[in-house]
């Protein structure tokens, strides 16, 4: 891949990257688990994450879908409002 994070987009205005905005959706999930960490606890975001479903989490093993990762910040927002 490329390094840029923003390119030059029409009348010279910078546009971010596809890169760029996928790791800031990223660093809001992780905000918003860390969030719901500190009103409850660990294991209310590991949850989240349903390891039930798919066994455990690794680098090399991991859901692969984006509805995943849709479902999983959904569980999240959910369990925020109810901690509220």
């Amino acid at each position: 891949g490329d390094p840029f994070l923003v390119y030059p987009g029409k009348d010279g205005q910078p546009e971010d990257s596809i890169r760029m905005m996928l790791m800031d959706e990223t660093m809001a999930d992780l905000r918003a688990m860390k969030y719901l960490e500190a009103l409850t606890d660990r294991e209310t975001v590991m949850e989240c994450l349903d390891e039930k479903e798919y066994g455990e989490l690794t680098f090399k093993k991991y859901p692969q879908s984006a509805d995943y990762v849709a479902s999983v910040r959904e569980k999240v927002n959910k369990a925020i409002k109810a901690a509220l």
